[in-house]
């Protein structure tokens, strides 16, 4: 039974930690080893991690200053000692049989399970169940976008990575991003692999918030970011051979139709609104990726459109009045 080391990176996480590290600690799989980096905390999370160190001697805790997920993940790689590593968020949780159901299948380089999301205003779950696969990774990136919505792939969780891999190709967090390096580790990561293996049962339990401070949440800078990523899925699909990208490519004007429908909402100006639509459409080429697909959606048409013409405020209030019919039905 070969042990798995579980990184679990905290920041004042006190309300749910307690929840997550007992899911941890009581998995069926037994030979594990759980490595809690706490990255600066104010709250209580430091006092809770002490007392589950305390009653379970495979519990590891590290402190260091606030640097950022990325930072601790890196340090939780660093400190395990396992050839398996499992990520977990710490207001997130595993079930019972998580580990178990992963690590059935360690004789392949990338094991990926599927999860589940608890919306925390309403307590709706969400199954996803991530499609059956196993065999060659180049088999897997021919249908790599079964993987992407919904977004399987993207997510450290729920999934196990070999650290021989990791170590000889020195694959970190970006330390630098705050966003989108979940993506960029688990894309890199997938450069390296031979075998791929996805079970369709779920083993992660994540915590969906609600949508009221989402204007002190939308970035700029985050469709640059995804549209990234969508290079990096590219890159990494033809590095196996498939030439197939189109189903990616749709990606770019999807992305900015969610980027657009989300800037339409936040608590801001409506010169600033326009201007950053305009100008973060045309920086990253949008009405050339759309001309690289033929059929768009209704939406995509009124956003490119919009984009191409320069007339912003009948898009604009569209988009608006549908987002907040949207929240009273809610």
């Amino acid at each position: 039974m070969n042990r798995v080391s579980i990184v679990v990176p905290v920041y004042n996480s006190s309300r749910f930690l307690d929840e997550c590290i007992y899911s941890i600690r009581t998995q069926t799989y037994k030979n594990i080893e759980i490595i809690v980096i706490d990255d600066g905390s104010t709250d209580e999370s430091v006092e809770i991690i002490r007392k589950h160190a305390l009653e379970d001697e495979r519990i590891k805790c590290y402190s260091q200053k606030n640097r950022g997920v990325a930072v601790a993940r890196n340090k939780g790689i660093q400190l395990s000692t396992s050839e398996l590593l499992m990520f977990v968020d710490s207001d997130d949780t595993l079930f019972p049989n998580s580990v178990e159901i992963l690590a059935q299948h360690s004789d392949c380089d990338f094991i990926m399970g599927g999860y589940e999301i608890l919306n925390m205003e309403n307590g709706e779950i969400q199954v996803n169940s991530c499609p059956k696969f196993w065999g060659k990774a180049d088999k897997f990136f021919m249908n790599i976008s079964m993987y992407l919505t919904p977004p399987f792939l993207l997510s450290p969780c729920f999934k196990l990575f070999k650290k021989s891999i990791i170590k000889s190709y020195n694959i970190l967090f970006p330390e630098r991003m705050n966003y989108g390096e979940d993506a960029e580790f688990v894309l890199s990561y997938c450069e390296h692999i031979k075998t791929v293996c996805c079970e369709n049962r779920s083993c992660y339990s994540y915590r969906k918030y609600g949508t009221d401070s989402l204007s002190s949440k939308f970035r700029v800078d985050k469709l640059a970011i995804n549209n990234r990523i969508n290079d990096h899925i590219i890159s990494d699909i033809l590095l196996y051979g498939n030439n197939n990208i189109n189903e990616i490519e749709c990606r770019y004007v999807q992305n900015y139709v969610e980027y657009a429908k989300e800037l339409f909402t936040v608590d801001m100006k409506y010169k600033e609104k326009r201007r950053i639509f305009f100008k973060v459409g045309l920086q990253e080429n949008m009405l050339e990726r759309a001309k690289q697909f033929g059929r768009l959606s209704v939406a995509q048409k009124l956003i490119i459109g919009s984009l191409r013409t320069r007339l912003f405020f009948p898009v604009y209030l569209i988009f608006l009045l549908k987002g907040k019919n949207e929240k009273v039905k809610v």
